[in-house]
């Protein structure tokens, strides 16, 4: 698999080469064109750029107040979750005392979903 992203990002750098030079050649065989200033008044009108930054700290507002908020509810339920933790603990090293592949299933599924769900995400 590995190489074929190295055959594709020599094929990408190989047409990026080409293409190159083929507009190098044309702009030495075109004359410079005079567009009585259109370009310079197409730049002109285009809008300012957004700032990103904000976006960023507006993003990172919203993800502290729900962490907050995720922080409070699990203080609320510390109690039953510290026994669910206790018994998943508990479950866990059973599992691996006598594995079984039903068992050894009640331990790779909730990874293998994790795994496609954070795959899905970078895909996006």
């Amino acid at each position: 698999m590995n190489r074929r992203i190295e055959s594709d990002l020599h094929d990408d750098a190989a047409d990026a080469v080409w293409l190159q030079s083929l507009l190098h050649d044309d702009a030495e065989r075109m004359p410079y064109l005079d567009d009585a200033g259109f370009s310079a008044r197409v730049l002109q009108a285009l809008p300012p750029p957004r700032r990103r930054w904000l976006e960023g700290l507006s993003g990172l507002v919203i993800v502290a107040a729900l962490g907050s908020g995720l922080l409070y509810l699990v203080g609320l339920l510390q109690t039953p979750l510290a026994g669910m933790a206790d018994r998943t603990v508990e479950h866990f090293s059973l599992v691996l005392a006598q594995p079984t592949p039903g068992s050894l299933l009640s331990l790779l599924a909730p990874l293998l979903a994790l795994y496609l769900a954070g795959a899905t995400l970078l895909e996006d």
